[in-house]
């Protein structure tokens, strides 16, 4: 799907630089967070035939193999050594909160609201008897309503990380920002990194169609996972 007017957006927050510096940028920023990238194909290159289709995805074998053999930096190791031990124990439900932009594409991948998410936490909370959260999210909207949802259940997340304000923007706002924050925000790249190893450290997983997720289930250990989106290509 293209956006109305993405060059005009892509140009207003890169200035100069072309398509190709920017792919430089963000290929090197991504790189900078390994000691090196052990194999050269990417995920959806893989023996999945379609990678649109979340279960065919997981249940490549390969692809394990590969998110397994990752082999991160010292600072990434030493943060995920020191955040661990703050946001997660051996019973936390990770929840993987995607809004902003993801609105634009409900008509692929399926309507997911807030009440969705929530019902769905509570669900696991008093069947798993669940006291801690771990949440990554694209904006602090959502993070604060389930605070507001769930005042005796510890919550953790990043919360210096760079979020949008609101679950829903206007006027293509999220795009903007998503736009700005990956030409501009140098850490953009680690931050994202960081939750999907942090959700990859949960027992449990509640997400919505997103790299981020996968990402976390192939790095993780028998993750009991559950995919919110209604679009039945995605359950």
């Amino acid at each position: 799907m293209k956006f109305k007017g993405f060059n005009n957006h892509f140009k207003k927050y890169t200035g100069n630089k072309s398509l190709k510096e920017i792919e430089i940028f963000n290929n090197k920023s991504f790189q900078d967070l390994f000691i090196d990238i052990p194999i050269q194909h990417s995920i959806v290159n893989m023996d999945c035939n379609n990678d649109k289709n979340i279960d065919k995805l997981l249940s490549c074998e390969n692809n394990y193999k590969i998110a397994k053999k990752l082999n991160w930096n010292n600072d990434i190791i030493n943060k995920i050594n020191h955040y661990k031990n703050i946001f997660i124990d051996d019973n936390t439900l990770g929840i993987h909160l995607r809004f902003t932009s993801m609105t634009v594409h409900n008509n692929i991948y399926g309507n997911v609201s807030f009440k969705d998410y929530i019902d769905k936490i509570k669900t696991y909370i008093e069947k798993y008897n669940i006291i801690n959260l771990f949440i990554a999210s694209d904006n602090n909207e959502s993070i604060q309503k389930i605070k507001d949802e769930l005042p005796n259940i510890k919550i953790n997340y990043f919360d210096n990380f760079s979020k949008q304000t609101h679950e829903v923007q206007k006027n293509h706002n999220a795009i903007d920002f998503e736009i700005y924050n990956r030409v501009n925000n140098k850490e953009s790249y680690t931050e994202v990194i960081l939750d999907s190893i942090m959700l990859s450290k949960c027992k449990y997983l509640i997400y919505r169609v997103s790299s981020v997720s996968l990402l976390a289930i192939l790095l993780g250990n028998n993750i009991k996972s559950e995919c919110l989106n209604n679009n039945s290509r995605f359950i």
